[in-house]
């Protein structure tokens, strides 16, 4: 009892052992992190410098260098700062490695107690003990000696991982190497410190060599043991000698002490091990720690360098920024004259606004002159039961409306000509507002890309975007301006149907006079009681000439309004000018950058593809100026050609006035001319007729053959499906015929007979799948014996067929691939044929003849 409880104490120390052994592995990884933070920090220093060389190139070319020393300045108090922290933790660390030391020596402490416990255990071991307890320790020595192994192997996993890990950590400290050539101080000392670690790889390689040994040592006292173990079990069945198996067990329990002591002196040595891999890292420590200071003299230095650099670039600061106050005083004037660009198109809205209101006027006019008209039909309605004494006055009026209608006519041609203008004007106003939109954004890009010109190469990333962000601000203008341009198409297209309305009208009036014609012509056999009547003419005409002169002054207005037009263009164009001469000036100023800047040749080059593609884009808008210019012109000679067709018109009134007899000789020549029309018309409206009946026949036709191709397809797709429904009939019987027919399976002689007999669990199996009923099973059996007995077959009282219905696909495949086989093999003077008749249930027939039979 006293071994047990020596035996529990035992796997108690070892188990705390281990547990302290992960501590001191935990510790060791602690300090393996520790110097990876180190390395991590040189690593930021390293970038900080490189940082700071980036920030001397920006400064050669042109940023604000106080505030640039100032930044250098609290960088280099960071990194002081990061030092006194890197300090610091190596106090911490050097103190957690004296307490990794002192955790060593009390581990070592715990192992020699480990050892004179065993030793302890060793005296204490009773050789009195039975047979039967010698085993069971004996077994659970074996069961523990194998859990001991496996915990070593995964400390030697461990150990493994652990080289891994410090290989890792050379192959960092190489990089790093690599990375500080230009140190030559550095380089001596990482090349020392590179050898020191593969001596100590060296070491810890040959350390896990003996681990290995001892392992192997232990399993070749493992299987010692369990060779023992059976010859002891064999002394027991034997019943040999007690004495003989006690020294035996002694011998085993001597052999098992020494593996201990070997395993207890391979812990030492791994700790041996751990404790100069601490050692190590502090000595790492010191290196880096080293290697840091000399980082920061070597940094500081670059400092004063720096700070000389500054020095000699402030003379050039004061250039760069006149240039930007320059270009700042450039962007204020190009902003006001964006803004005189908007007020100039807040006017020409409110223009727009007036001729949309004239528009209004003229529809109100119209409509007045369409109530006057009907009050002139009425008036020649009440004239049809007066004389005719008035035939030439009623042909001097008729003449008189109908130049009056002609004027209107070019009052409403001259107002849809106003009309398009007006929407080609605003459509011009808009296409030059967005051009001076794009100009605005233009030169503010483009002085922010001068801005970024006087910044350094190293800045290219956000040039760069700034110019995507350009290039998506165009997209974005010309996704406005296309929008504009559906605006303004929309509003074409009102305007569009406004003048196809007002053209309707105008016909409609048009055939209203021609009634009015045809009852003047049977008003000329009337008696003419009509002056006052006339009269009444005589002052609508007045009226009606009033209103010719208010759209003479409409006209006049509209006439303004396209002066203003031109003023904006001439004022559009001067903008253009100035933001030409802007455009090259900073060309100018992009020239002299590039002459001060030699290594932003690439950017510059990209910045003058832009101004090129810019250029060509004020070429186009110049374009359009002179379109737009042509159009005014156009415009223009339109309302002269308007004003002429005005005084034409009052010419020809005063000439009508005058004139009348000769009017009416026109107005009998243009009667017998509508007459004609007339005549031609009804023609014309007899053959529209005839081709309407021509269509509705070749409708009806065609109608009718889509219903006879309709009929056929149909008749075609029913014949069609009866030979389907035939076929799928004849199909079916085929299938069903097929099921009703026996044949012999394809695979039966190509089938080798199994290595067993009727008897085996295998045909029981195809027995018990094939039926419940055991008679059924006997008489087959007997039937099977009969056979193989070797009864003649070709006697009368021999039955010598056999068929088996409702069978199922797998047992009557066991029957034909297995039972059959097996009957061939066993009487091959036999002819045994299988015939099978495929359905959802399989029937099975089996026949047997004998050869004579067959010859």
């Amino acid at each position: 009892m006293a071994a047990t409880v020596t035996k529990e104490r035992l796997l108690q120390l070892l188990k705390a052992l281990q547990g302290e052994l992960a501590s001191c592995k935990a510790t060791r990884d602690d300090l393996k992190a520790q110097l990876e933070a180190e390395q991590g920090r040189s690593k930021g220093l390293e970038s900080d410098l490189d940082a700071a060389r980036r920030q001397t190139s920006e400064l050669a070319s042109g940023q604000d260098h106080e505030a640039l020393v100032a930044q250098l300045q609290q960088a280099l108090q960071a990194k002081q700062a990061a030092l006194d922290h890197a300090e610091r933790e190596r106090e911490s660390s050097r103190s957690s490695l004296g307490e990794t030391n002192a955790l060593v020596a009390q581990l070592q402490e715990e192992v020699q107690a480990v050892k004179r416990e065993r030793e302890d255990l060793h005296q204490r071991v009773d050789l009195s003990e039975t047979k039967a307890r010698a085993s069971a320790e004996r077994e659970a020595l074996v069961v523990q000696l194998q859990e001991e192994l496996q915990a070593k192997q995964s400390a030697l996993d461990e150990t493994r991982e652990e080289l891994a890990t410090v290989q890792h950590k050379c192959a960092d400290l190489e990089q790093q190497t690599n990375f500080h050539k230009d140190a030559a101080q550095a380089t001596s000392d990482h090349e020392n410190l590179i050898a020191q670690l593969r001596q100590d790889l060296d070491e810890k390689q040959t350390a896990l060599d003996d681990v290995k040994s001892q392992l192997a040592n232990v399993e070749s006292a493992g299987s010692e043991r369990s060779s023992k173990i059976e010859e002891l079990e064999k002394e027991l069945q034997a019943k040999t000698s007690a004495l003989g198996k006690t020294q035996a067990l002694v011998a085993g329990l001597q052999e098992e002490l020494n593996a201990f002591k070997r395993e207890n002196d391979g812990l030492q040595e791994k700790l041996h091990v751990l404790q100069d891999s601490t050692l190590l890292t502090s000595n790492e420590h010191q290196t880096l720690t080293a290697q840091l200071q000399e980082d920061l003299q070597a940094k500081e230095a670059a400092l004063d360098n720096l700070k000389a650099e500054v020095a000699a670039l402030k003379a050039s600061s004061s250039e760069s920024k006149s240039l930007i106050a320059s270009l700042q005083e450039e962007l204020q004037a190009k902003k006001a004259a964006y803004n005189t660009v908007q007020e100039q198109l807040t006017a020409m809205e409110s223009s727009s606004g007036e001729t949309k209101s004239l528009i209004a006027s003229l529809q109100e006019e119209l409509q007045a002159k369409e109530t006057a008209y009907n009050a002139v039909q009425e008036q020649l309605t009440a004239m049809e039961s007066s004389s005719g004494e008035t035939k030439s006055l009623l042909a001097s009026l008729q003449e008189e409306l109908q130049a009056k209608e002609a004027s209107l006519e070019n009052s409403r041609a001259e107002f849809t000509a106003m009309e398009t203008s007006s929407s080609e004007t605003k459509a011009l106003v808009a296409s030059l507002q967005e051009e001076l939109q794009a100009k605005e954004s233009a030169n503010t890009t483009l002085h922010e890309q001068l801005t970024a010109l006087q910044s350094s190469s190293g800045e290219t990333k956000s040039l760069i975007a700034g110019l995507q962000e350009e290039l998506q601000a165009k997209e974005n203008a010309y996704n406005t301006v296309h929008e504009q341009l559906s605006a303004i198409g929309t509003s074409s297209g009102e305007s569009k149907a406004l003048i196809a309305s007002l053209q309707e009208k105008v016909q409609v009036k048009e055939t209203a006079l021609e009634e009015a014609n045809v009852k003047l012509t049977a008003l000329q056999s009337s008696s003419g009681e009509t002056k006052s009547l006339i009269a009444s003419l005589q002052e609508e005409l007045q009226a009606k000439s009033n209103a010719l002169k208010d759209s003479n002054a409409e006209l006049e207005g509209l006439r303004a309004s396209l002066g203003e037009t031109n003023t904006l263009v001439a004022s559009l164009e001067e903008e253009l000018q100035a933001k030409q001469r802007a455009l090259d000036n900073a060309k100018e100023q992009v020239a002299t950058l590039e002459s001060s800047s030699a290594d932003d040749a690439a950017l510059v080059a990209k910045l003058q593809g832009e101004l090129d593609a810019k250029q060509t884009a004020s070429d186009e808008a110049d374009e359009r100026l002179a379109a737009s210019q042509a159009q005014a012109r156009e415009i223009r000679d339109l309302v002269a050609e308007l004003q002429r067709e005005l005084q034409d018109t009052q010419q020809k009134v005063e000439e009508g006035d005058k004139d009348r007899g000769d009017l009416t000789n026109k107005l009998d020549s243009a009667q017998s001319a509508l007459q004609t029309a007339q005549e031609a018309a009804k023609d014309l409206q007899a053959e529209v007729e005839k081709t309407r009946e021509q269509l509705r026949s070749a409708e009806e036709a065609v109608q009718v053959h889509e219903s006879e191709t309709i009929d056929a397809q149909k008749i075609r797709e029913a014949s069609l499906e009866a030979k389907i429904r035939d076929l799928s009939l004849e199909l079916s019987r085929a299938r069903d015929k097929s099921r009703e027919q026996w044949s012999e399976p394809h695979e039966l002689d190509d089938v080798p007979a199994p290595p067993f007999g009727l008897d085996d669990p295998v045909i029981e199996n195809i027995f018990t799948n094939w039926t419940s009923d055991g008679s059924k099973v006997m008489t087959f059996r007997r039937w099977c014996k009969a056979i193989l007995a070797g009864s003649d077959v070709s006697q009368p009282g021999v039955r010598n067929k056999l068929e088996i219905i409702n069978l199922k696909p797998e047992v009557c495949q066991g029957f034909t691939q297995l039972i059959v086989p097996i009957l061939r093999a066993k009487r091959p003077d036999l002819v045994i044929s299988a015939q099978t008749k495929p359905h959802m249930l399989y029937s099975l027939r089996l026949k047997v003849t004998s050869q004579s039979s067959l010859v």
